[in-house]
Order: C-alpha cells, then sequence, then structure tokens
C-alpha cells in the first residue's frame, strides 16, 4: 500500500509540476513543500538516468486495462515525439472489462481527454 500511495504521489505531483508552469493554474495544490521537492528530486533523477529533459513540456498516460498498465510518456517541447518515461504495473482495479456507461458504474473511462485543469474541490488531491 505505501509503495502504491508513493508512485501515485509521484505522478500527481509530476502533472502539479507541469501545470503549475502555465497560467492556467496560480497555485500548487500541495501544501506540504517537502513532499514536493523530495517527489521533483527524484523525478529528475529519473529524468536523467533516461536521458529526458527535466522539466517535459508535455505529459501524456496511456493506460491498458486488460493489461493493467499505466504508460507515463513525455516531451520537451512541441516539435519532439513522445518517450515513455515510466510504466506502472496497476495492481487493483474496478468494474469490469468494457466501456464505461454512467457515473458510480466503477469503470475506466475509456477514449481520448485533455487535463487542463483540476477541480479544486476534490477529495482526491494531495493537500
Amino acid at each position: 500500500m505505501k509503495k502504491i500511495f508513493f508512485l501515485l504521489s509521484i505522478l500527481f505531483v509530476f502533472i502539479n509540476y507541469i501545470f503549475s508552469q502555465s497560467s492556467i493554474i496560480a497555485k500548487p495544490f500541495f501544501k506540504s513543500s517537502e513532499l514536493v521537492n523530495k517527489t521533483e528530486d527524484t523525478l529528475k533523477k529519473q529524468f536523467v538516468k533516461q536521458k529526458l529533459v527535466w522539466p517535459p513540456k508535455a505529459l501524456f498516460i496511456r493506460s491498458f486495462k486488460y493489461d493493467r498498465q499505466l504508460e507515463v510518456w513525455v516531451k520537451s517541447d512541441n516539435k519532439e515525439t513522445f518517450k515513455l518515461f515510466k510504466t506502472y504495473r496497476v495492481c487493483l482495479q474496478s468494474g469490469s472489462m468494457g466501456p464505461k456507461r454512467v457515473e458510480g458504474d466503477f469503470q475506466v473511462p475509456e477514449g481520448f481527454y485533455y487535463v487542463n485543469e483540476f477541480n479544486p474541490n476534490s477529495n482526491y488531491h494531495l493537500h
């Protein structure tokens, strides 16, 4: 469980960092600068090891329900192609194979989504 939390916190900090560099979001979501600094340092080291540019300018998250994997792809500018940063194994999933039909059916949505802001009233990002 601690490993899952750590992986998710890295992913959320990573996403938060990218969006905080734009004018879309004025304030950071995290109140603990220590957590942000520690996670950012870890990410920077991983980027250097893989010869990727930090911070990335774009982030693409791809999930495979059947294979239970989540991939994080990054690129440093619009002219560059995305490069695979990391693949995570999804330990648990709700619902069954197939598309999401209604809210609350426990299915993971399928398709392409663009995140341009986060819900400030959400119970699911770290504070």
